[in-house]
């Protein structure tokens, strides 16, 4: 017998499977306290994201209305050029995009209208539009300077 076989000892079948099943159960309960685990620490983390998440968004909204900061937003992607809506709305969702979540529906009376973000930011075009602050003309908005 070489020398490392004279570390261990002999082991009979049943007592080899008897080990085998502890150690497939053991890895069973290991997958499953990771998993718990980590759905535990990912809600965690999801709280803590969602909250700081909404502290910056306040922070950046501060006291003014929804159609306050997407009138600047707009103001601001105006400045450059003139844009058509199709341009204009990826161009603010780009700037405000906790404000512009594709995921929020506008529904009324059970029928949809569309996503929420944009029809805010076409009521903030209009708004601008009534103050003079912006044009379309028909095809382009433009920045009235």
């Amino acid at each position: 017998m070489g020398s490392y076989e004279r570390l261990g000892s002999t082991v009979s079948l049943p007592v080899l499977e008897e080990l085998i099943a502890m150690e497939q159960q053991l890895r069973e309960d290991y997958r499953t306290m990771l998993g718990s685990l980590r759905t535990s620490m990912r809600r965690h983390f999801d709280q803590r994201y969602h909250r700081a998440s909404e502290a910056l968004l306040a922070t950046q909204v501060g006291n003014r209305s929804a159609n306050s900061v997407f009138s600047e937003a707009i103001l601001y992607v105006l400045d450059e050029n003139p844009l058509a809506t199709v341009h204009l709305h990826p161009a603010v969702q780009s700037l405000l995009p906790d404000l512009c979540d594709d995921g929020i529906e506008l529904i009324i009376n059970g029928e949809r209208y569309g996503k929420r973000w944009k029809h805010q930011v076409r009521n903030a075009q209009q708004a601008l539009k009534r103050a003079g602050l912006i044009s379309f003309d028909g095809t382009q908005w433009s920045k009235i300077k």
